[in-house]
């Protein structure tokens, strides 16, 4: 159980209060952890499992990833890692509470964003309550995302047609740089989108929202583990090449595979107009290239899977 599938990283800095809030957030998100460092942790997604060893004179957290899904790059899992634990390491002890007392006052700075008139606004609250979030007020609007602690405020100026977004909350491990690439990235799209763009989500069959990618080195192995991962993790696959995804998060794909050259196309025909294709691709294109360099002998099986 110890030994790495992905070797291993070493994280300094880290008090027995940081450790402590590390594991609380673990659990608080969903994942299982046993035992009394170390820890092991299985994080219930994509069969992600770590496991955790922290020197208490060195302040030092070794971190190994003992199991995962077949097509996950070990890269994206310490990417992700990364991020959340060098947070934690810069900061001071008392700001785990921080956020609780923000008020209005904004942990991040403020972002503004133009072109944001009277539709735009009714359409980026409707679809943040459609998506799970508690918006209240009116003008200014406090939103509670329900995701990692992070709250915003957002104050809308129609004269200007310009919106300001302060972040007033969030969770000690997430950074402000993650908050601000993703709040830019929805909200930039929207400054520079038509109406017919934001306003029509969908495109009709075969037609691509987001252009078009290729991904070469898939065989007839791959294909069906892909078509089998995606409907283990809850999306509806219709159709038989070419195959109808829909991912339930408004977001649905088509993709077509070329048995002779082994090449994947995958077409983005429906979105919220609130992502943007950008988004989407940055999600798909290195799990796609991981998926066509696993070695045939590791594809899952119904022994092992």
């Amino acid at each position: 159980m110890s030994e790495s599938v992905c070797g291993e990283r070493q994280y300094g800095k880290i008090t027995l209060v940081k450790m402590e809030k590390i594991l609380s957030e673990l659990r608080r998100h969903g994942a299982t952890v046993s035992g009394d460092n170390p820890w092991d942790v299985d994080t219930g997604k994509h069969r992600i499992k770590l496991r955790g060893s922290w020197n208490q004179a060195d302040m030092t957290l070794t971190i190994t990833v003992t199991a995962k899904n077949w097509y996950v790059p070990c890269s994206r899992i310490w990417r992700t890692i990364d991020d959340l634990i060098h947070e934690i390491q810069e900061a001071a002890t008392g700001e785990v509470d921080q956020a609780r007392e923000a008020g209005a006052r904004s942990l991040c700075g403020e972002r503004r964003y133009g072109n944001i008139d009277k539709g735009r606004m009714d359409e980026i609250l409707r679809d943040l309550k459609n998506h799970g979030a508690t918006v209240v007020g009116s003008n200014p609007w406090d939103v509670d995302t329900h995701q990692h602690g992070v709250k915003l405020r957002g104050a809308w100026d129609p004269d200007s047609s310009h919106l300001t977004v302060t972040v007033t909350a969030k969770r000690i491990y997430v950074s402000c740089s993650r908050i601000w690439d993703l709040v830019d990235s929805l909200l930039r799209h929207i400054e520079g989108s038509t109406d017919a763009e934001l306003f029509g989500s969908s495109t009709p069959s075969g037609m691509s929202l987001c252009g078009e990618r290729h991904y070469p080195g898939i065989s007839r192995s791959l294909m069906d583990a892909i078509l089998q991962e995606l409907r283990e993790h809850g999306a509806t696959v219709t159709g038989n090449n070419p195959w109808d995804v829909d991912l339930h998060h408004g977001i649905k794909l088509r993709g077509t595979w070329d048995q002779r050259t082994g090449v994947l196309s995958v077409i983005v025909t429906a979105k919220p107009w609130y992502v943007p294709c950008a988004l989407i691709w940055r999600k798909l294109d290195p799990v796609a290239e991981h998926i066509a360099s696993v070695p045939e002998s590791e594809l899952p099986n119904d022994e092992r899977y």
